[in-house]
């Protein structure tokens, strides 16, 4: 079995159909999808995913103020330190990038990657064994 991915983003085709599809067909393991920083939390912590992929955005909601993909990776760090997160997203500014790494993120791509779906999963490696 491949490495163990959890994928937390607000789009819901983008979470079950492209990235999923992609990261199922190159051998990783999807054991779970959310756009939300609570039950990625609750995920991880029962499932110990070696990847959590995320989005600078997730849900928006008025009970969730603060539903971002910085906030999910201090999150995570601080629950398991040993889980690589990797931004995926179409938010590229530099500050954003800034932001992902200091809250310990291991990469930050580009949804240009996604198609075709080998592209996607060649940078995803490159960024986990960099």
């Amino acid at each position: 079995m491949g490495k163990k991915v959890l994928i937390a983003d607000r789009a819901l085709m983008m979470r079950k159909s492209i990235v999923k599809g992609a990261l199922e067909s190159g051998g990783y393991e999807v054991v779970g999808d959310t756009d939300s920083i609570r039950e990625c939390l609750e995920l991880a912590q029962k499932f110990t995913p070696d990847i959590v992929i995320t989005e600078v955005i997730l849900r928006e909601t008025e009970s969730d103020t603060d539903q971002t993909g910085i906030t999910l990776t201090k999150a995570l760090r601080e629950q398991n330190p040993d889980i690589a997160v990797v931004f995926l997203s179409d938010m590229t500014q530099d500050s954003f990038r800034r932001l992902a790494f200091a809250a310990g993120a291991k990469g930050f791509l580009s949804k240009s990657v996604i198609h075709p779906s080998q592209k996607l999963l060649d940078e995803l490696e490159k960024t986990l064994n960099a």
